[in-house]
């Protein structure tokens, strides 16, 4: 597909994306939505959300990049 008829999609949509623009200028959110379509989870009514903010040690954050990040 052309990238004129994705923005056309997009705009359609309602989506504001640019891949010229800088990443913190596009609507992420939005390009989620519409690439997820019915299988968004975000507009169901029983899904929570919560926020917990955990501390590591040094040596369990050095434990927790290698076995994410793949390094050394």
């Amino acid at each position: 597909m052309p990238s004129a008829s994705i923005t056309e999609t997009l705009e359609d949509l309602d989506v504001f994306f640019d891949l010229d623009d800088e990443p913190n200028q596009n609507d992420w959110g939005a390009l989620a939505t519409a690439c997820l379509g019915d299988a968004d989870p975000w507009g169901s009514s029983a899904l929570e959300a919560s926020a917990l903010r955990v501390r590591h040690s040094e040596d369990a954050t050095s434990h927790m990049e290698s076995l994410y990040f793949m390094s050394g």
